[in-house]
């Protein structure tokens, strides 16, 4: 094993490594000079992989390893200390537009946990992740249930290049979704109807059943609608399939959906006073919400891509679950025959009209306005046909 990819501190083993379609691969003194990948702008301070890597250990291990040992312990919900350490593996995973995420897997006597290390290099991505760490606390308020990877450090770590100089990155600590993956349309025959894939790193694309495709859009939608705040009308946004904002846990007995990310939590239309009535935003809501689901790009990257009919129903049904839940849990939020009943009483040319507001105001990319445009009528007709036959 090289000595630049192992170090000993006290007992723990810390490996350093870079994920590859192989697996990871431990760091080397050739790998450890290797640019990180960058976004499509190629705009940020170059890192590479060595200065990164060892960034990232230096935060979890300063002080006595009292980082480490502080998000550990949160996550098990026991204390956890120096000597409870067996070793720790930090990879570098993935490198997008705005950030670098790595995923540290700390290793006790009889569990280990995962947590994901997202960092951002340029005051731009810097003030866009402090708005993501605060949206995300601001969800999870609200949030009864476990949807959402839980925030667990906002902090810097010291990047240091010797040719370039120290810099600092902001850093972003949250718990790993272990064996959840994006899920996206693809094509698998020319003239067969797009499915449903799951990117699974070991395994391969998963095409899913009709059943779970269907569950998997039921669980996203009934996901954002729980987290939709009916007394401000904030809710996550913006969010796209395209971005792999969802990922999906999933085998022959049972389907789960995650966000990774809370990019934003704001309105959507404008304020209108105090006294507005819940149900219009909520109302607006799930229009762009049955708009926004069924919209992908083929295989996460390629062409614009939409979803059929079933994924229309699943987003009603799982709409409609989450609004009985929050019923539920408060009667300031509208029960859903409420609902169900203020959105039949539109007609297809209504709802018709309704969606073009929406889709406007949650337009995310230029070239989604002209793609909606195609769709936007076979929808509302598809809409006013499902709304006409659902019960509450």
């Amino acid at each position: 094993m090289p000595k630049s990819s192992v170090i000993q501190v006290h007992s723990p083993t810390i490996r350093l490594m870079i994920a590859s379609q192989a697996g990871p691969l431990e760091l080397d003194s050739r790998s450890a000079a290797l640019p990180l990948p960058q976004g499509p702008d190629g705009d940020a301070l170059l890192l590479h992989y060595g200065p990164y890597l060892n960034s990232l250990r230096d935060l979890l291990l300063r002080d006595g390893f009292d980082l480490l040992i502080q998000v550990v312990s949160r996550r098990s919900g026991s204390p956890v200390s120096a000597s409870d350490l067996r070793g720790m593996d930090i990879i570098s995973e993935k490198h997008g537009a705005f950030y670098n995420v790595a995923c540290a897997r700390v290793f006790l006597a009889d569990h280990d946990y995962a947590f994901a290390l997202t960092s951002a290099v340029t005051d731009f991505q810097k003030a866009i992740m402090t708005r993501e760490a605060q949206a995300l606390q601001e969800v999870q308020a609200i949030l009864a249930e476990d949807l959402l990877p839980r925030l667990r450090f906002e902090g810097e770590a010291q990047y240091v290049d010797k040719k370039n100089g120290p810099r600092m990155l902001k850093v972003l600590i949250t718990d790993w979704l272990d064996d959840f993956h994006e899920f996206h349309l693809c094509r698998t025959q020319p003239d067969q109807p797009l499915a449903t894939a799951v990117w699974h790193e070991s395994r391969g694309r998963l095409v899913l059943s009709a059943s779970q495709t269907a569950e998997a859009y039921r669980k996203a939608a009934r996901l954002l609608t729980l987290c939709y705040d009916t007394a401000s009308g904030r809710q996550v946004y913006p969010w796209h399939h395209a971005a792999g904002d969802f990922v999906i846990r999933c085998d022959d007995e049972s389907l789960d959906v995650r966000l990774i990310s809370v990019r934003d939590y704001k309105r959507l239309i404008h304020e209108d006073g105090e006294d507005q009535n819940p149900l219009l935003g909520l109302l607006h809501f799930f229009l762009n919400l049955t708009l926004r689901m069924r919209l992908d790009r083929l295989d996460g990257t390629g062409d614009l891509a939409w979803m059929g009919r079933p994924c229309l129903d699943a987003c009603a049904a799982g709409f409609l679950d989450a609004c009985r839940v929050k019923h539920a849990q408060s009667s300031r939020f509208p029960d859903a025959p409420e609902i169900l009943g203020v959105l039949q009483s539109f007609d297809e040319i209504e709802l018709y009209e309704l969606l073009q507001i929406a889709a406007a105001d949650g337009l995310i990319e230029p070239d989604e306005a002209p793609f909606l445009g195609q769709h936007l009528a076979e929808h509302a007709g598809e809409l006013s046909q499902l709304l006409a036959t659902v019960g509450a």
